[in-house]
Formats: structure tokens, sequence, C-alpha cells
């Protein structure tokens, strides 16, 4: 199956609420729903491109009717977000969004988070919530679109990201990141700032607002 970008993972957390998130899943050229996911994907009215999983949430009548176009993963060592980007990076993919990862329980939402960030993954991944995204910066210099007073983190769970920032509130120059927790909550004061990563990688939240 070929899909066309952009492509759209609906994992099977809390659905989508707000309009930042609706907007990007109506206007998906291929949707990939992670097992129980496909239920609420077509109670809200769009059908799945795409169905990956190990099938122990999804309703029959859907298993059923969707058979054609089901990935059955059984490999319990893998989540059903790490399996679809498996074979999103298989199939030669370069950029996906990921939907409804949160909520629901919070442990599939640390899980989800981690997979991405421990997992050296060639492809390009947003993980948009209602509240904002989770994106993935690696080496080198990036330029983010922003807004006076936006809400901007730094995670890593690695003590060897290094990581030089401009326009911040809090703005840090090859700074050795050495936790995960006391880079947070710092603030955009222009309409877009630099991250310039030395060294590692590093998770970046904006907030919507």
């Amino acid at each position: 199956m070929i899909l066309k970008e952009p492509i759209v993972i609906l994992a099977n957390g809390a659905f989508p609420k707000s309009e930042i998130p609706l907007n990007i899943l109506k206007k998906a050229k291929n949707i990939i729903c992670l097992d129980g996911a496909t239920n609420n994907l077509i109670k809200y009215g769009i059908e799945p491109t795409l169905i990956i999983g190990d099938l122990d949430s999804i309703k029959t009548k859907y298993k059923t009717k969707y058979k054609n176009i089901i990935i059955e993963i059984n490999d319990q060592n893998q989540n059903d977000l790490r399996k679809a980007l498996n074979w999103i990076e298989k199939n030669n993919y370069k950029s996906v969004t990921v939907l409804g990862a949160t909520g629901n329980r919070e442990d599939h939402f640390i899980g989800n988070i981690f997979g991405i960030l421990d997992t050296d993954y060639s492809i390009e991944i947003e993980l948009i919530t209602d509240y904002g995204v989770f994106q993935i910066l690696k080496k080198g210099e990036h330029i983010i679109q922003s807004h006076i007073g936006q809400t901007v983190s730094f995670f890593t769970s690695k003590k060897t990201a290094k990581v030089s920032t401009f326009m911040l509130k809090y703005s840090f120059i090859k700074k050795n990141i050495s936790d995960s927790f006391s880079y947070t909550l710092n603030e955009s004061i222009s309409n877009s700032f630099k991250v310039e990563i030395l060294k590692g990688k590093v998770l970046l939240f904006t907030g919507h607002k």
C-alpha cells in the first residue's frame, strides 16, 4: 500500500477535541489508526486508510469490515505507536503527525513520549495534542515558528545533550542539559526562536497558546 503524505497516525488515547488537531485530522491524506482508535475515528465520520496493532481493542465488526487494510502485529515488546512508526520508516516515508497519543492512560502517554525520544527514527515526528506540539530536535540549527508568550519546554532522557537557544525568555548558550526537568516552562519572546543542538537530541514542547 502506497500512502500519500501528509500521513497522520491516530493513537488510541483521548480523541482530539481542540481545533488544531481536528483540522489536521480532517486534512490528512491518509490516516493510520492504531487498533481501537478505529472505533473513535469512524464514530467521528472518517474512515481509516490503514489499521496497525495487535487488534485487542478494535470492534469485531470493524476488524471484519476493514480486514484488507489491517496489519496485525502481535509483538508485545512494542506498543502500537512504535509498530506504526517502524512500518512508516521501513516504507521510506519522511514524516508523520501523531494525534490521540495523550489522555485516558498516563502510562501509555509516557511510553509514547519515551518511545519517540529514545528511538533513533530517521523520520520527522510531530506529536500534537489539544494543548501543544512535541517534536525531536537533533544535532544542528533549528528555527521554530512561534509567538510571543508561547510556552517552550525541553526534555531529554540522557545527560549528553548540549544546547544553545536564542529569543527565549531564559536563553542559554552551550548548556549541558543534565536532567529531564530543569529546562521546562520557558517562554518565547518573538515570532520565532532558534535552537542549536551541539550534541545529542532533545524533545521540544511548544504550547498552542
